[in-house]
């Protein structure tokens, strides 16, 4: 293959990558915040709610400069918080796609939650409480009941959201 059909297929394959962790990730940690904010016991639910949705009401343009911000090798947050001294996050390939995969999980994963929240209130209680007295424990309630009955709900956002992300170049 020439050069730049092996230019193309690294990016195709970085791209692919880039999408699949992403969805992957905003899917998982929205669906486990919305299991979080479901629960009935949850003080200051509405609180929480709003805080999670913020990275989402924020432009996309503004949380990038954010997060380049807190990338900094010299000021950024992120160094400091792990207590690496000048450390650039943009100038290798693999710490430039984990910053910017930071990032746009913190732009993608409110979206998941709503969902995967509206999801959830459509579950009956009673076959939750069926399986509790047939003995399900809850990681089998979880994936015997919540997971298929929240996958229509979640099946279009994960490919709208896979859409996005293969398309998102503003970070």
């Amino acid at each position: 293959l020439a050069s730049g059909d092996m230019t193309f297929f690294k990016t195709l394959g970085m791209t692919v990558l880039w999408t699949a962790s992403n969805v992957v990730l905003h899917v998982a940690i929205g669906v486990f915040l919305a299991l979080v904010l479901s629960q009935a016991k949850l003080r200051f639910k509405s609180l929480y709610r709003v805080l999670f949705i913020i990275p989402w009401a924020v432009p996309n343009y503004i949380t990038a400069l954010i997060w380049k911000g807190m990338f900094h090798p010299e000021l950024g947050a992120i160094n400091q918080l792990l207590h690496i001294e000048g450390f650039s996050w943009m100038n290798a390939t693999w710490s430039a796609f984990l910053a910017n995969l930071a990032t746009n999980v913190w732009l993608g994963f409110p979206f998941m939650m709503v969902i995967a929240l509206g999801g959830l209130t459509a579950i009956p209680k009673d076959l939750y409480e069926a399986a509790a007295l047939d003995g399900a424990g809850s990681v089998r309630r979880f994936f015997s009941i919540t997971l298929p009955l929240l996958m229509p709900t979640l099946a279009p956002a994960i490919v709208l959201g896979t859409g996005g992300t293969f398309n998102q170049f503003n970070v």
